[in-house]
């Protein structure tokens, strides 16, 4: 299949085969992401550009959502915490700049299972980026922590050249649970944070996203059974940041390539195709009502960037023509 990113879902999986005994436990697991940028003369940037939707994750990072069935093999486990889903980085495509430049994050486009109070089943929607572990371990006083790092600078796909000072920043994280609101994870979970504004490092040390230290929970409260996420957005509000893309009730919704994913029902995800059909027709009119609203500054009225994730690109680093690609390896671990 022919894609511009790759989105990297890690759905649901199973720690131990029925009738199977336990084996030894390992103290780690990982996951994989991309991150892209493209570069164009003036002359060439499409009036409109449609980014490209990924894969659905078992559970958006919203309110309530049932936990997801039984699990599959074949996915990052440790010690019966499961790594779920890890974001994409996409910069979009925009004009070469002989200037220091910033450039924000589209927001990850994923398709609903199930319905809730705000969006409908199949309906396509934009979420800010964010990564999610499930506690399938059946323990209470659960540790986990989930770390980042880029593996290396943004190159160009066809000249091999680098971004060497180039570098993703985030100005904020917000923690949600699908069974526990945002008050009531502050009050029985002390030990469950995230940090302020990050880097996020080129090799070297990765940075914690999402960190919970087992041991100061509320008595009689666990993690277990339950998804926690990391937004990469400072104060994430669902029904503010989540935004429909397209409706699931909509008969053209076939030709955006809605499909049910390998997974099961729980999920669903959007084919990588050159006609987004519906997608596209509705981040025209987005952009249109973005074009509308005089602003100053930077135009924060495009709804369908993150603008808490920015690539900061110094015009030290002559970006050339074309599309720069990287990847980010994320580690969840069952221990602090």
């Amino acid at each position: 299949m022919k894609k511009l990113t790759i989105a990297t879902a890690i759905m649901s999986g199973a720690l131990l085969s029925a009738g199977l005994a336990p084996t030894a436990l390992a103290d780690t697991t990982t996951g994989a992401s991309d991150g892209t940028v493209a570069f164009l003369r003036t002359d060439e940037i499409p009036e409109i550009i449609v980014p490209k939707p990924g894969p659905t994750p078992d559970s958006k990072p919203g309110p309530v959502i049932d936990v997801p069935g039984p699990p599959v093999d074949s996915v990052p486990v440790v010690d019966g915490l499961i790594l779920l889903f890890v974001p994409d980085f996409d910069f979009g495509v925009n004009t070469i700049s002989i200037s220091d430049a910033t450039y924000y994050a589209e927001k990850n486009y994923v398709a609903m299972g199930e319905p809730d109070s705000k969006f409908g089943s199949g309906d396509i929607i934009a979420v800010p980026q964010f990564a999610q572990v499930g506690d399938y371990s059946g323990d209470a006083a659960k540790d986990f922590k989930l770390t980042v790092v880029q593996d290396a600078q943004f190159q160009h796909t066809t000249t091999g050249h680098v971004l060497k000072k180039t570098h993703i920043e985030v100005d904020g994280f917000t923690a949600v649970n699908n069974s526990y609101t945002k008050t009531q994870l502050a009050a029985n979970f002390p030990g469950l944070t995230v940090p302020g504004a990050r880097t996020i490092p080129i090799t070297g040390t990765p940075i914690t996203v999402l960190n919970h230290d087992g041991s100061r929970d509320k008595a009689g409260e666990a993690t277990n059974g339950t998804i926690t996420s990391t937004v990469f957005k400072k104060n994430y509000v669902y029904e503010d940041d989540a935004l429909l893309i397209a409706n699931g009730t909509d008969s053209r919704i076939g030709t955006a390539g809605l499909t049910t994913a390998l997974f099961g029902d729980e999920g669903k995800t959007i084919k990588d195709e050159t006609d987004s059909g519906i997608v596209g027709e509705r981040r025209a009119l987005l952009l249109e009502e973005r074009d509308s609203v005089r602003t100053t500054g930077v135009n924060k009225a495009d709804k369908t960037k993150n603008y808490d994730v920015r690539l900061v690109v110094p015009r030290v680093d002559n970006v050339q023509r074309g599309r720069y690609n990287t990847s980010l390896t994320w580690t969840l671990s069952n221990t602090l």
